[in-house]
């Protein structure tokens, strides 16, 4: 489950907060044949951003859960 996405990043498409940048809406799908591939898998979602001054990292991980009976 893993790919490269890039987009580019300007004051029309990302909102001001009070810890910098937010960017909502996007999405992401994967393609798995059924919950028992991923259930109790840890996933996690790795963003890089730069400029022509800096570049920053940032890292979230969950671990899949099934909550269906």
């Amino acid at each position: 489950m893993s790919f490269v996405t890039e987009a580019l990043l300007d004051e029309s498409n990302v909102l001001a907060t009070d810890e910098g940048w937010m960017r909502l809406g996007d999405r992401v799908v994967f393609d798995i044949a059924g919950p028992e591939v991923v259930v109790g898998s840890e996933v996690c979602l790795v963003v890089a951003a730069s400029s022509p001054s800096w570049t920053d990292e940032d890292r979230r991980c969950v671990t899949i859960v099934d909550e269906l009976p």
